[in-house]
């Protein structure tokens, strides 16, 4: 009797080591085991995660716990003291050596997307994935994070599966890891729909003519209206006058494809893959898109920058506007300030920036 009790007891515990290897979640290196900083964070507005935002760190691979801690640790210097965020920007972080490191960790909000970090997972890879992809082990870590996520509560069932590039004019996750995600279950090719006020609702007049551009664009030029800002329904207002008087010049239409007020709200124009009359010779191949305001005495607001920069990922994802497209300021098409010097000064530093045609 006495070994029956022992068998028993070794069962006992057995039993949840056995019931732990059946779970999908995977190995995660805690923030203590990587030796974190402590830092700051909030819940994240709506949880589950709605959405898995993926990254690479385009630093070195690393292949074993000591170099990936050693990466993660220098990850979290960078954001906090660089970046001045406070923490590391990301949920988790997955190395070569198959091992998933605790960023801000489960139901927390990262510093990795501005408009999705209230709903979003952030996950990143370590390492430069442009030309090559993760191994399998980190791969296969992914996979087995995301399914630990849903089986605990921390993702819905159908959540969306992005790249930072589908976001943000960016390379990341690198271009061999962004196809290689393309095939992944959960993936979706527009993350949110463009939100963009339609002709009709603005009121606009019919065009006297139209015409088509031949081909992608490969430009994307900016403007701005030399005119006081405007939001909500003043806004349609201003849109109709600078649609007469573009008229009247014998435009045929509006000039520009799109334009932004400085609330953020972006105004169909013509249109995409319509040649619209804001860049001379330019006009067949780019798109016009012009902020509403005079930029040359005032500044653009953080708002309309950003709905510049989901305009032009949306452009690129849907086919749009070509994938190495050039952002030039419309003073590098003619001798004009046009975009005023304070919105060309924003426009220099984003991606793809040109300073000629």
């Amino acid at each position: 009797m006495e070994q029956n009790e022992k068998v028993y007891v070794h069962v006992l515990f057995l039993f949840p080591i056995i019931c732990g290897a059946l779970s999908t979640c995977p190995n995660i290196i805690t923030r203590n085991d990587w030796n974190a900083r402590e830092g700051l964070s909030k819940s994240l507005e709506q949880y589950p995660a709605t959405h898995v935002l993926l990254h690479h760190s385009s630093t070195a691979t690393c292949n074993s716990p000591a170099n990936c801690a050693a990466l993660v640790r220098s990850i979290q210097k960078i954001h906090m003291n660089r970046k001045r965020y406070r923490d590391i920007g990301y949920n988790f972080l997955i190395g070569e050596d198959g091992n998933i490191y605790e960023g801000v960790g489960w139901g927390k909000q990262g510093t990795h997307e501005d408009r999705l970090n209230s709903r979003s997972m952030g996950i990143c890879f370590i390492g430069d994935y442009t030309s090559y992809l993760p191994n399998e082990a980190a791969l296969g870590a992914l996979q087995r994070l995301l399914e630990c996520g849903v089986e605990d509560g921390h993702l819905t069932a159908d959540y969306k599966l992005i790249t930072h590039r589908q976001v943000t004019p960016t390379d990341c996750p690198g271009h061999r890891l962004y196809t290689h995600m393309r095939g992944l279950d959960h993936w979706v090719n527009a993350p949110y729909a463009l939100d963009i006020v339609s002709r009709s609702t603005w009121g606009a007049a019919a065009p006297r003519f139209k015409n088509y551009i031949s081909g992608t664009p490969t430009h994307l030029i900016v403007h701005h209206t030399v005119t006081p800002s405007c939001s909500g329904t003043d806004c349609y207002r201003r849109l109709k006058q600078i649609q007469a008087d573009h008229i009247n010049k014998k435009y045929g239409d509006i000039g520009y494809n799109f334009l932004i007020s400085q609330d953020g709200t972006i105004y169909q124009g013509q249109g995409f893959g319509r040649k619209a009359a804001h860049a001379g010779r330019a006009n067949g191949y780019s798109i016009g898109v012009s902020f509403i305001g005079n930029f040359e005495t005032s500044s653009p607001s953080q708002a309309s920058l950003n709905s510049l920069t989901n305009l032009i990922s949306y452009a690129v994802q849907e086919g749009k506007l070509s994938s190495n497209y050039k952002l030039v300021g419309h003073r590098s098409v003619k001798a004009t300030s046009c975009p005023g010097r304070n919105l060309y000064s924003e426009i220099s530093k984003m991606k793809n920036f040109s300073s000629t045609l």
